[in-house]
């Protein structure tokens, strides 16, 4: 498996992706039935500017098997969202996409990710809270707030 950028040729793989999906997984990413990605979230999912937004997938047999992105929602803060595919949930994808979307978001100089996830989505709060770092939840309007503080760990060559 490997995780590398999203681009515009990969559209047909991304429909594809999302074409897989259970029901509940699209509704717990997007809160709503979601059965198809028009041609704008197609647009907006592929094109981004890897400043403000930031978008990889996770690829296996050159089969797209999680996405995963950011948006900057100002200066220090982005929000952050991803979603991998039902027969392959629970194999550390989701962890990965976040590593590099958190390795990505502080080479960018943004020291706060926040995540909205259904209360019911253990899942991917477990993800979150795996990965080590300060995490706040607050639940609000029926769903789970998550913010997370991000820090480099201190290089261990740059301490010798």
């Amino acid at each position: 498996m490997g995780i590398r950028p999203i681009s515009p040729d990969d559209a047909p793989a991304l429909q594809a992706f999302h074409g897989a999906l259970s029901d509940a997984s699209i509704y717990l990413r997007y809160f709503a039935p979601h059965p198809e990605l028009s041609e704008a979230d197609v647009r907006r999912l592929t094109r981004v500017d890897y400043h403000d937004r930031v978008a990889l997938i996770a690829l296996d047999g050159g089969e797209i098997v999680g996405v995963g992105r950011f948006d900057r929602l100002d200066e220090n803060c982005a929000e952050v969202a991803f979603l991998v595919r039902d027969d392959r949930q629970g194999r550390g994808i989701g962890s990965a996409l976040l590593q590099r979307l958190v390795d990505a978001a502080l080479d960018r100089g943004i020291s706060q990710v926040v995540a909205e996830v259904l209360p019911q989505n253990g899942r991917m709060m477990t993800v979150f809270a795996h990965r080590g770092l300060p995490l706040r939840r607050r639940y609000e309007d029926g769903v789970v707030r998550l913010v997370m503080d991000l820090y480099r760990a201190p290089d261990a060559k740059m301490s010798q």
